[in-house]
């Protein structure tokens, strides 16, 4: 009884009667969505330390540890330590579950630390499978470009795009585009759960995606990729009025076709 109010409550957003919820249960038997807001608590609190003996932690639910070699890394780079911050990422195994954000993440560490040449690479290899990620993925880079000095690096990875998103793109540019910023634990951790949500999405599992949407919102309320995400997802399961609720919270305003779910939300 407690589990299903618990999956309700984050379900629905109730972060503060979640983590009420899944304090009263033992470690080993959190559910992983639960676990990760757990973890996202503990980042908002700026306890580092816990959120990775969080995700150390087994349950029976399943192994939350694939994340682990991201928080560390941004957890390192967040101390001023990047030879520690790389070397976390190198124990990515190839069979990580978030192995293909392994790219992703390394050239934003990199730029972190103002090594923008070195990491064009990794850039070069995070946008070349395109999809649905790759102009909120160009929008990140850029930005990241731009705190660390290095504005020609970010015109060039912004040339070509849609004029619908001229106005983001403009933001990044003039240094304002905080909701778009993947620069520490905290929003990076944020970043994961919503790829996550997206993989859960697209095999078809019902509850899971607005659930790790919502983690991932509660991490960074910030961010209007998550926001955006999360808003997609309450459409698509009838969720109109929350779902315009989040959407129009959402800073970050690029202009495209809506999908058929929110486009029937707003009417």
């Amino acid at each position: 009884m407690v589990r299903e109010a618990l999956a309700q409550a984050i379900s629905a957003g109730d972060m503060k009667l979640a983590l009420k919820l899944v304090g009263s249960l033992p470690a080993a038997s959190t559910p992983i969505e639960a676990r990760m807001l757990q973890v996202a608590e503990a980042l908002r609190s700026n306890d580092n330390k816990l959120a990775l003996a969080l995700l150390r932690q087994p349950t029976e639910a399943g192994d939350v540890g694939f994340a682990g070699p991201f928080l560390e890394a941004w957890v390192e780079a967040d101390a001023g330590n990047e030879a520690k911050a790389i070397a976390a990422l190198d124990g990515v195994a190839p069979n990580n579950l978030l192995a293909a954000l392994e790219p992703e993440n390394r050239a934003l560490i990199l730029i972190k630390f103002r090594r923008t040449a070195q990491a064009q690479p990794f850039i070069d290899q995070a946008l070349k499978g395109g999809g649905i990620r790759s102009l909120r993925m160009r929008l990140a880079f850029a930005d990241a470009l731009v705190a660390a000095g290095d504005k020609d690096r970010a015109q060039t990875i912004l040339q070509g795009l849609n004029r619908g998103a001229a106005p983001a793109a403009e933001k990044v540019l003039q240094g304002k585009s905080s909701s778009i910023r993947i620069d520490n634990s905290r929003r990076a951790f944020a970043e994961l759960l919503d790829f996550i949500a997206v993989e859960f999405d697209r095999m078809r599992n019902e509850k899971l995606p607005v659930s790790f949407a919502q983690v991932a919102r509660y991490a960074a309320p910030e961010s209007s990729a998550t926001a955006h995400t999360l808003g997609l997802m309450l459409g698509q399961r009838g969720r109109a009025d929350e779902a315009i609720g989040v959407l129009r919270g959402s800073r970050l305003r690029i202009r495209s076709r809506p999908r058929p779910a929110i486009r029937r939300c707003a009417r």
